[in-house]
């Protein structure tokens, strides 16, 4: 999954956006609605690599009642330590950076599944 699309799930998941999906140039109209591999063009924050952004999401996420943890973990002794997120018992992850642990963590919490 791309940072954008990661984004784009977070924004509907999470803050509650109801986003527009088409294509750029997108088939005449058949009656048939638009296909599935549309793709968001909406102006979406870049929750996943900005940690402003990732911020409005944890403060939704506290918003709604979720406690939240952050911290860096390191699972083996040398090896380079990994940022952390939590929010409430179901919603943990880690990534390469806090913003992007913070969005999946989100995700899981409101039960997206995700692929670990």
């Amino acid at each position: 999954m791309t940072d954008r699309e990661l984004d784009a799930l977070v924004a509907e998941k999470v803050m509650g956006w109801r986003i527009e999906r088409y294509m750029t140039n997108p088939p005449k109209p058949t009656g048939m609605g638009m296909p599935p591999d549309s793709t968001t063009i909406a102006e979406i924050p870049a929750y996943s690599t900005d940690i402003a952004a990732a911020w409005e999401v944890v403060e939704k996420m506290r918003a709604q009642g979720f406690d939240n943890q952050f911290s860096w973990r390191a699972d083996r002794p040398g090896h380079r330590s990994r940022p952390f997120a939590c929010f409430g018992r179901n919603g943990s992850a880690e990534a390469d950076t806090l913003h992007k642990a913070i969005c999946l963590a989100a995700l899981k919490a409101v039960g997206v599944k995700m692929d670990d």
